[in-house]
């Protein structure tokens, strides 16, 4: 019985952890990440002004909207290359981020987390925001 009742835990949780990864690439428009194009090119490019969605941007065929990460951070890494850590929706082509790191000098550098984004919220809070 114990052995039947574990191997049913590990059957069913299977699933929600095979979602969860860290997947690598850059930040790209939508529209351009649709046609397979590496663009805007810039933070002075006109295409960021018409782009209302930014995504992970992995190859030429495969993106993935990142919705709970905000606007300003994804444009401000624009074509850095940047891994992405969180969990894989089963349903759309979206990943919950819980981490996003830069790769500078040869390492990864931390530039937005879960953990970071609730110490600023909690500060707000304590400043009555």
């Amino acid at each position: 019985m114990r052995r039947t009742v574990f191997c049913l835990i590990m059957i069913l949780g299977i699933p929600a952890i095979a979602f969860g990864g860290q997947w690598e690439g850059t930040i790209q428009g939508l529209f351009c990440a649709i046609h397979g194009q590496i663009c805007p090119t810039g933070q002075e490019d006109p295409y960021i002004a018409a782009e209302n969605t930014f995504v992970l941007m992995v190859d030429k065929d495969t993106w993935y909207l990142l919705p709970n990460l905000h606007q300003g951070i994804k444009t401000r890494h624009l074509n850095d290359r940047v891994r992405v850590k969180g969990k894989k929706s089963p349903k759309y082509n979206a990943i919950e981020v819980q981490a996003l790191e830069v790769k500078k000098d040869g390492g990864w550098d931390t530039v937005w987390s879960e953990e970071m984004q609730q110490e600023v919220e909690e500060r707000f809070r304590t400043w009555g925001m």
